[in-house]
């Protein structure tokens, strides 16, 4: 979906704990080359935007400035015009960027608790889907325990028929084998073939 870097497809990543969600997220980067870049935005870290939605668009702004390396507004701008001053950010990003930029929100059910809590208001979703159709270079990454659809109070709803649900869970058995037989350069262990044919026997 992502190689190409043209017209970049939004995605939502969903799954169990430890699957690997985030090391997805924090890796696509090598995987993509130079024309594609990674923003990755853990929303755990948000804390519980007492100053509303700009609190949370300075977060989002800051992980965003440090992946294109492109300066971002000030702190007062975010806070006093949230929507307007990050709209003006991503279409400086986007006019200076050879490629296109996909923003990774982790852990991305925070932005209903926040939601539920008042913190942000729901039409945050909205505006959000409104930064995707400025440009087909820019795309969203969520990840979290759940699909878009389940999530309560239809929040969520703008998105849809935009974002592709991808589920992350288990290796197949081949993948395991093909996983082990062909280990990372910097994983300490090695397999030899005939063990691991021995465990395919075993289990298929």
């Amino acid at each position: 979906l992502w190689v190409q870097g043209n017209n970049l497809q939004s995605v939502a990543l969903f799954g169990h704990r430890r699957m690997g969600k985030t090391s997805i997220l924090l890796n696509a980067s090598n995987c993509l080359g130079a024309k594609v870049q990674v923003a990755y935005v853990n929303l755990l870290r948000v804390g519980d935007c007492s100053q509303g939605v700009g609190e949370l668009l300075i977060f989002i702004t800051d992980a965003i400035a440090k992946t294109v390396k492109i300066v971002p507004p000030a702190d007062k701008d975010l806070l006093d015009l949230p929507y307007l001053t990050f709209g003006r950010y991503i279409e400086q990003v986007v006019a200076n960027i050879e490629g296109g930029l996909i923003i990774a929100l982790d852990e991305f059910e925070k932005i209903e608790e926040l939601i539920d809590a008042g913190k942000i208001n729901p039409d945050f979703i909205g505006f959000l889907r409104g930064i995707l159709q400025m440009s087909p270079k820019v795309a969203l990454a969520f990840a979290g325990l759940h699909t878009l659809d389940e999530m309560t109070e239809d929040y969520f709803n703008p998105f849809f028929a935009s974002i592709i649900p991808i589920r992350v869970g288990f290796l197949s058995l081949d993948a395991t084998r093909q996983v082990l037989a062909n280990p990372a350069s910097d994983f300490p262990l090695s397999y030899q073939l005939e063990a691991l044919d021995s465990i395919y026997e075993l289990t298929s």
